[in-house]
C-alpha cells in the first residue's frame, strides 16, 4: 500500500471512531440563552413570606432545571423542596441582607433577587369590604404586602407639613378588596416619620419596629384594644382617640407634644415623663381616677372631661389656656395660677367655689352645675359666655354676679345662662336692667 493510500485509510479510521463517540442525545438540544427574575429587588419583614419567580428563555429550551442559593441562610431561606423548579418560597428570618441566585442547570446562565430583611409594621382589621386606605411619609423604600397576594415596593415621599396636612395623593396608598373577611397588611422597610391608619376597624396594630415614627394617628378604629408604643420614643403626636384601650403606657414617649386618647376605656395614665405635653386629651368614655399634671409646665390644653378625677391641681400649669373638667368629681378647684386662661369648662363637679379673678383673659366660662354660691366677674372684662346655671346662687348672690358684668365688646353678642328669677323688686329689675344695658343677652331657666 503506498503511503498515499495509508494517509487516507487513517483519516477514514478516525472519522468513524470521532463520530461513534457523538452523544446524540445533544441532537435538537435547544440551550438555554437567559434567565430573569419577576423582581430584582425587595423589601420584607420578618416572617412575611413570598415567592420568587423565575423564567427560562427561550421558553422552548430543553431543559429548565434551575438550582435556587442564598448568600445568608440566617437572614432568608429558600424552600430546598423546590430547588428544581421556576418559582421558589422564600422566608425571611432576620434583619439583614441577602442575594437569592438562580441559576441554571449547567451554571452558565444566572439571575439575581437583592433582598433587605428591615424592621416592619403590621395592621390587621376586623373586616373591609371595600377600600383599604392609610398615609405614610418618611424615606427610603418600602414594601406593602397586601393579604390577597399582592405586593408593592415604593419610594417613600417625605413629610411637608402643608402637604401632608392636605392629605396628598404622594402619602396615600390603598387597596381594594373583594368580599368580607379579615384583612392583614405588613409593611416593611423604610424609613417611616408618619402614619395614618385611622377608621380601618383595625384589631390590631403593631409598630414596635418603627422606631423613626414622630405622628401616630390610629383614632377610630373601634376594636383597637391595645397599642405598645414604648419603642416609639421619637413620637411626638399620638392620637388613638376613639378606640377601646384599656391601658396605655407612653413612660418612654418623652418626645410627646400632643396626646390625644379620648374615648378609650382607661382606668389611668401616667404622664409625669411627658413633660414636653402641650396638649393632653382623655375625656369621653374613660375612667381615670387620677390624674397628676404637676410635671407637664407646657401644657396649653387639657381636655379631661367624663372622667372620674376627685382633685386637679393644675397650679403649675401656668400656660394652659384651655381647661376642660367637666363631669367629673372635683370638689376644689384653683385656678388662680392659670392666668393664661380663655376657656374655662369646670360644670358638673361638686366646686363650693370659683375664683377667676386672676383670669383676666377668660373669653368663655362653664361652671353650671355645681355647688356655688357665688362669682365675681368683675375683673373679666374680656368675658362674652358665662354659664353658671344650676348652682346655690341665692337671688342677692345673681344680683350681685349680674352687677360684676362688663360693658366691654359692645359689636360682640355676650350670653348669660343662669337658673332662677332673680328677685321681682326693685333691686332685682334693676339687676336685669343693668345686664341689658351692658350688652348681655339673660337666659334664665328655672
Amino acid at each position: 500500500m503506498c503511503a498515499k493510500n495509508i494517509i487516507y485509510y487513517l483519516i477514514a479510521v478516525v472519522t468513524v471512531f470521532s463520530y461513534a463517540c457523538v452523544d446524540h442525545k445533544d441532537a435538537g438540544r435547544i440551550p438555554v440563552t437567559g434567565i430573569t427574575l419577576d423582581t430584582e429587588e425587595v423589601v420584607l419583614a420578618v416572617g412575611c413570606n413570598i415567592t420568587l419567580n423565575a423564567a427560562i428563555e427561550p421558553e422552548d429550551a430543553t431543559f429548565k432545571t434551575v438550582i435556587w442559593n442564598t448568600s445568608d441562610p440566617n437572614v432568608v431561606a429558600v424552600d430546598s423542596s423546590r430547588h428544581n423548579r421556576l418559582s421558589v418560597a422564600l422566608k425571611p428570618l432576620m434583619k439583614g441582607n441577602a442575594t437569592i441566585t438562580v441559576s441554571s442547570e449547567d451554571g452558565n446562565k444566572t439571575a439575581k433577587c437583592e433582598i433587605t430583611v428591615a424592621e416592619g409594621m403590621s395592621m390587621t382589621t376586623t373586616e373591609n369590604t371595600g377600600e383599604m386606605k392609610f398615609y405614610i411619609a418618611g424615606s427610603g423604600k418600602f414594601s406593602i404586602f397586601w393579604d390577597e397576594g399582592k405586593i408593592e415596593t415604593k419610594e417613600l415621599s417625605e413629610c411637608n407639613s402643608s402637604d401632608w396636612n392636605s392629605l396628598q395623593s404622594k402619602y396615600e396608598y390603598k387597596h381594594v378588596y373583594s368580599g368580607t373577611a379579615e384583612r392583614s397588611v405588613t409593611i416593611a422597610g423604610g424609613n417611616i416619620t408618619h402614619l395614618i391608619c385611622s377608621r380601618l376597624k383595625l384589631n390590631s396594630l403593631v409598630v414596635s419596629d418603627n422606631t423613626a415614627l414622630t405622628l401616630l394617628d390610629c383614632s377610630d378604629n373601634q376594636f383597637l384594644t391595645s397599642l405598645d408604643v414604648s419603642n416609639n420614643k421619637k413620637l411626638t403626636q399620638l392620637y388613638c382617640n376613639y378606640n377601646k384601650i384599656t391601658e396605655l403606657n407612653v413612660n418612654n414617649n418623652l418626645a410627646l407634644t400632643i396626646l390625644d386618647c379620648r374615648n378609650n376605656e382607661l382606668t389611668g395614665l401616667d404622664v409625669g415623663n411627658n413633660t414636653l405635653l402641650k396638649e393632653l386629651r382623655l375625656s369621653d368614655g374613660n375612667q381615670v381616677g387620677s390624674l397628676t399634671v404637676n410635671t407637664n409646665t407646657e401644657l396649653t390644653i387639657l381636655d379631661c372631661r367624663d372622667n372620674k378625677i376627685a382633685a386637679l391641681d393644675v397650679t403649675k400649669n401656668t400656660a394652659l389656656t384651655i381647661l376642660d373638667c367637666r363631669e367629673n368629681n372635683i370638689t376644689i378647684l384653683d385656678v388662680t395660677k392659670n392666668t393664661a386662661l380663655t376657656q374655662l369648662s369646670c360644670s358638673s363637679n361638686k366646686l363650693t367655689a370659683l375664683n377667676i379673678s386672676q383670669n383676666t383673659e377668660l373669653v368663655d366660662v362653664y361652671c353650671r352645675d355645681n355647688q356655688l354660691t357665688s362669682l365675681d366677674l368683675s375683673k373679666n372684662g374680656k368675658l362674652i359666655i358665662l354659664d353658671c346655671s344650676n348652682n346655690s346662687f341665692n337671688a342677692a348672690a345673681l344680683n350681685a354676679l349680674i352687677g360684676t358684668l362688663h360693658s366691654n365688646i359692645s359689636d360682640i353678642t355676650k350670653n348669660i345662662y343662669i337658673q332662677g328669677q332673680t328677685t321681682g323688686d326693685t333691686a332685682g329689675a334693676a339687676a336685669h336692667n343693668d345686664a341689658i344695658s351692658k350688652g348681655w343677652t339673660l337666659h334664665v331657666t328655672n
